[in-house]
C-alpha cells in the first residue's frame, strides 16, 4: 500500500450509501406514522413530558425503536465524503 494519501484510491459505494440512507429514512417515517397513531388512539392522558410516567407500553417501545434507528440514520451522513 502506497504511503502517500494521494495514490490511495477507495470505492466510496456513494450509490450503496444513498440506498441505504433512503431506507433508513423510510423505516423512521413508518415508525414516526405509527407513533402518530398510538398517540391519536390514547384513551388515557399522554404523558409526553414523563417517560417514566407513561403507561402506554406499545409506545415506549415505538419511541425506544425511533431512538435506536434515528441514531444510525444520523451517522449516516458523516460517512459520505465531501471530497468529489
Amino acid at each position: 500500500m502506497a504511503a502517500d494519501m494521494s495514490y490511495q484510491v477507495f470505492r466510496r459505494f456513494s450509490q450503496l450509501r444513498t440506498r441505504l440512507l433512503l431506507l433508513k429514512q423510510d423505516k423512521l417515517a413508518a415508525l414516526e406514522k405509527d407513533l402518530e397513531e398510538i398517540d391519536r388512539d390514547e384513551n388515557n392522558e399522554i404523558y409526553l413530558q414523563s417517560y417514566r410516567a407513561d403507561e402506554n407500553l406499545k409506545r415506549k417501545t415505538i419511541i425506544e425503536e425511533i431512538g435506536t434507528h434515528l441514531s444510525d440514520y444520523g451517522a449516516l451522513p458523516s460517512l459520505f465524503p465531501l471530497v468529489p
